[in-house]
């Protein structure tokens, strides 16, 4: 169980300024949760050792956060020029960081899904770049992203979406996939392909 006792979105930069999550257990999803959680804009040089899937240049990237914050790992997405839509390479990335969750999961206590894009969570599906793709690339982009969205779900530790600016379509399903979601004041979900 936990309980959000402080929430406050920095209105300068449109970014998760802090948040500080209680918990009462001292054992969530079997591994020891930390007992007050600050989740902050992290700078991808600072605070964080470096691997493959850290660099800058990634649509997806995979820190793990040192010192006062070791155990704490953050999945930033940062694909500005379509609102973090979920494209080929974006769905690839996510499973790879994903994946090496699981390897490095022993050393964590939390994991943190968050954008780097001011004023969007993720925009849901990559349409432009669904437009280009034969049906049978389609279908095989389609069960990729089915196969990345269950490991949200099944990373043993515990992983919370940090959603400032719009989460929609597949952009929410990201976030309804983590354990927990926590919502900036600018945030806006919805599942708008019901409505086309």
């Amino acid at each position: 169980m936990f309980k959000l006792s402080h929430y406050c979105v920095d209105a300068g930069c449109r970014s998760i300024s802090k948040t500080t999550i209680s918990a009462f257990s001292n054992d969530v999803h079997r591994c020891n949760f930390p007992a007050t959680l600050n989740i902050h804009r992290y700078s991808p040089a600072s605070r964080c050792y470096s691997t493959h899937l850290s660099d800058s240049s990634r649509e997806v990237r995979l820190n793990h956060l040192e010192g006062d914050d070791e155990g704490i790992a953050t999945i930033t997405l940062n694909r500005p020029s379509t609102k973090n839509a979920l494209g080929r390479s974006t769905v690839m990335q996510l499973q790879e960081s994903l994946e090496s969750l699981y390897e490095t999961q022993s050393n964590l206590r939390v994991a943190v899904l968050r954008s780097e894009v001011a004023g969007v969570f993720c925009a849901g599906a990559d349409l432009k770049e669904r437009l280009k793709m034969s049906q049978s690339e389609v279908a095989e982009f389609l069960f990729k992203l089915r196969g990345a969205l269950p490991l949200l779900g099944s990373v043993p530790i515990p992983m919370i979406a940090a959603i400032e600016g719009s989460a929609l379509g597949g952009g929410l399903e990201l976030a309804l996939w983590c354990d927990l979601r926590i919502l900036a004041d600018t945030a806006r979900v919805g599942l708008v392909e019901t409505k086309l």
